[in-house]
């Protein structure tokens, strides 16, 4: 992940997140391009979230481990899980 912002600014803007200070726009739009910038790589883009959501219900609803579809949502699962958790 790389996001080209001033890194002064948001060390500024994170400290005043953190101590419940309010942000001008500068420092919102900062935190924001770090956010959207971590999409992907840090937090999970929403695709993938919802696609994972899915999956996870389809295997609660499943309970047959030895078939082919059953072993591929389980093997999808646990990708995202060793890439974001």
């Amino acid at each position: 992940m790389k996001v080209n912002v001033d890194y002064n600014l948001a060390h500024r803007a994170i400290e005043k997140f953190n101590n419940k200070q309010e942000l001008n726009e500068h420092e919102a739009n900062c935190i924001t391009a770090i956010l959207n910038a971590s999409f992907g790589d840090l937090i999970p883009a929403k695709d993938e979230l919802r696609r994972q959501e899915s999956n996870v219900r389809r295997l609660e609803k499943c309970f047959e481990p030895t078939s082919p579809s059953w072993k591929r949502i389980f093997n999808d699962v646990r990708e995202f899980e060793n890439r974001y958790c």
